[in-house]
């Protein structure tokens, strides 16, 4: 097993031989491509992703402990198949779109100005998480727990009450719209 401690990756491109069960603990990787790679089994612990493609990275039992990513690709990401024990991430100016995060326990996760299109929230819990400047297009939530929520400034998202639970969740008025889409109404 590869083992790779406090090291500092720049512009790399990664096969799925070196991500297969690797380990990488406060490590740092800037302008790197995992586009359509696997990381079965591999294992992130403290690290942070800048400007990287991780665009359809297979994270089939990945661990990913407290791992952000900041103004990185990630489309078609599925989150649910990694390993839940552990998972702690952030989202800062990151694509999310068509991004899998069903039956996860995402308490406390930023997703700040990010893109998530068409992603999938199923069965969730995402109690205070912060949505701040996220635009939300399409993007699935169905019962999940957004309690204390931050959707102030996030946009275009639709939120069904009925099949979620939003108790004290924080919404703009503007942001009503999204709570109220499914009963057809004109508001202006």
């Amino acid at each position: 097993m590869k083992v790779f401690d406090e090291e500092t990756f720049k512009g790399k491109k990664f096969s799925s031989e070196e991500l297969r069960g690797a380990e990488f603990e406060y490590c740092t990787f800037i302008n790197c491509d995992f586009s359509d790679q696997f990381a079965t089994s591999a294992k992130f612990v403290e690290c942070t992703f800048e400007q990287c493609n991780l665009s359809n990275l297979n994270v089939s039992e990945a661990t990913l402990n407290d791992v952000s990513f900041l103004e990185s690709k990630l489309v078609g990401v599925k989150f649910s198949e990694c390993n839940s024990l552990f998972l702690s991430l952030s989202f800062t100016s990151s694509n999310l779109d068509y991004c899998v995060f069903s039956h996860l326990k995402l308490q406390k996760t930023y997703f700040q100005n990010c893109h998530i299109h068409q992603a999938s929230f199923m069965d969730c819990e995402l109690m205070e998480s912060d949505f701040s400047k996220t635009e939300l297009d399409g993007t699935l939530f169905e019962n999940c727990n957004l309690s204390k929520a931050n959707f102030r400034t996030a946009s275009n998202f639709t939120i069904d009450p009925d099949i979620n639970n939003l108790k004290k969740t924080k919404f703009s008025s503007a942001g009503l719209v999204g709570l109220l889409s499914k009963y057809d109404l004109d508001i202006r």
